[in-house]
């Protein structure tokens, strides 16, 4: 539970696995979204970055957070199973 008084995000790390190849993540406040804590549109596994916030993004009990992740499978000619 967060406190009445929210808490600061200060970082925010984009993670996908190899086939990742776009992939952000925004926060949603009253059904608005608010702003992005990252949007890596040409993401690269090989490259993986902690994006450090220019300033503490502030949420609050409510807020929510919405990520799209865009993958692409064109390089590969096997199936990737998952247990």
């Amino acid at each position: 539970n967060l406190p009445a008084s929210g808490i600061n995000i200060v970082s925010a790390l984009p993670h996908t696995h190899l086939q990742g190849i776009s992939v952000w993540t925004k926060l949603i406040r009253n059904n608005t979204a608010v702003q992005y804590l990252f949007n890596a549109e040409a993401f690269d596994f090989n490259h993986q970055f902690a994006n450090r916030l220019p300033t503490p993004i502030k949420i609050y009990p409510g807020d929510a957070f919405a990520t799209r992740c865009i993958y692409s499978t064109k390089n590969k000619n096997d199936i990737t199973l998952v247990e």
